[in-house]
């Protein structure tokens, strides 16, 4: 949706973020921003908005910088009742978008390593917040090759509340050290082993019965 051509704009995304739009002349540069629950998106020649899940959450682009031919992405809305909004880098999950749909989109959210053990175990990871969460339900199986990998015996240890990866989000009961995990494309993911209660502000407490990967966002920015 180019947003120059647009008479009628969303005024809100979901429940909890109200959308400001503000014109913005040629030479200005322009960067979207959240205040509280409003998230202020400006718009120039080249801005575009594409709502997703509904219009409860969507992607925007702009050209932040006049001098600057690069167009920045973002991805905001409505999350857990909570207003957020965060720069898309690299900006191919972008591109995952445009050239494949909304459903691509949030797989591309998953790091490369987080797929590949959701393909090989047949099981889907949940989210809460910038976080995903991999149940294993056949650890004492699995525990020996993960130990392996990570050259660690990987045990786990009661906690009263350990952060994840110097998160917000938390997790009390039992986890492992944290870990560092390589994907193929060499990025680096800071994980941990866990099971008990994981818990952040604004977001839902989740309960973890068993044993689960715990593994942040591909667009988590420590």
């Amino acid at each position: 949706m180019d947003l120059t051509k647009t008479k009628t704009l969303p005024e809100r995304a979901g429940v909890a973020a109200t959308l400001k739009f503000v014109r913005v002349r040629k030479h200005d540069p322009a960067h979207p921003n959240l205040d509280g629950n409003t998230i202020t998106l400006p718009i120039r020649k080249g801005s575009e908005f594409y709502p997703l899940q509904d219009g409860n959450q969507f992607l925007f682009r702009c050209f932040e910088n006049p001098k600057n031919k690069g167009r920045h992405p973002y991805f905001g809305g409505t999350d857990e009742g909570s207003a957020f909004l965060t720069e898309i880098y690299p900006f191919e999950i972008f591109d995952e978008f445009l050239e494949r749909g909304e459903d691509a989109f949030y797989e591309a959210l998953k790091p490369p390593i987080l797929r590949f053990w959701e393909e090989k175990l047949g099981i889907k990871a949940r989210r809460q917040g910038d976080f995903y969460f991999l149940p294993l339900p056949t650890w004492d199986d699995l525990r020996p090759a993960f130990s392996l990998f990570f050259h660690n015996d990987l045990e786990l240890i009661p906690v009263e509340s350990a952060s994840l990866a110097e998160s917000r989000h938390k997790i009390t009961g039992e986890t492992t050290d944290e870990l560092i995990l390589f994907d193929r494309d060499r990025d680096i993911n800071i994980v941990r082993f866990g099971r008990g209660t994981m818990y952040a502000p604004d977001h839902e407490p989740r309960q973890l019965n068993e044993v689960h990967l715990l593994i942040p966002s591909v667009l988590f920015d420590d």
